[in-house]
């Protein structure tokens, strides 16, 4: 019987890429996923990313990067600048974004092409994107939007008068 520690002794560099390299060898083929790295690892992936800053920069330093699976992730999401904001420092950042588009309505995409956060923070703090809109004081877009029975009828009304039948 062989007695190994279930933990790394140091947690350097590394010793964290010596234990990548050791748990990649487990499965040498295809993607190496964070799951994978658990059941084997004596090393908690959390605390992989938190010292190379994402899981893919630790399989670059790994010499793995090839086998990254997931997303990219952005500067924007590094940063996390949202949750340092408050509520009403998010409302100035629609209002600015409304301001370089030129409109009084946003979209969730002119926030990810124009804004310093990402859109999904609105619906956290403010329960849905059209409130976060309502409270910064700009329209709500009506792409999406349902239309009101009214709204439809007289719709009906104008295709079945355009071809004359129903």
């Amino acid at each position: 019987m062989k007695f190994e520690l279930d933990r790394l002794i140091d947690y350097d560099d590394d010793e964290i890429i010596a234990e990548l390299q050791r748990v990649g060898a487990l499965a040498p083929e295809g993607t190496f996923s964070r799951r994978l790295f658990e059941e084997h690892s004596r090393v908690s992936s959390k605390t992989v990313r938190r010292r190379f800053g994402t899981w893919e920069a630790a399989l670059d330093r790994a010499g793995m990067g090839d086998r990254y699976s997931g997303k990219a992730v952005t500067e924007k999401q590094l940063q996390s600048v949202g949750r340092q904001m408050t509520n009403e420092g998010l409302l100035a950042e629609l209002q600015s974004i409304a301001r370089k588009v030129g409109r009084n309505t946003i979209t969730q995409e002119d926030v990810h092409k124009h804004g310093r956060v990402g859109s999904a923070i609105f619906g956290r703090r403010f329960g849905s994107w059209p409130k976060a809109l309502q409270s910064a004081g700009l329209q709500v877009a009506r792409s999406g939007q349902r239309f009101t029975d009214d709204e439809l009828f007289e719709n009906l009304l104008a295709v079945w008068t355009f071809h004359g039948r129903a």
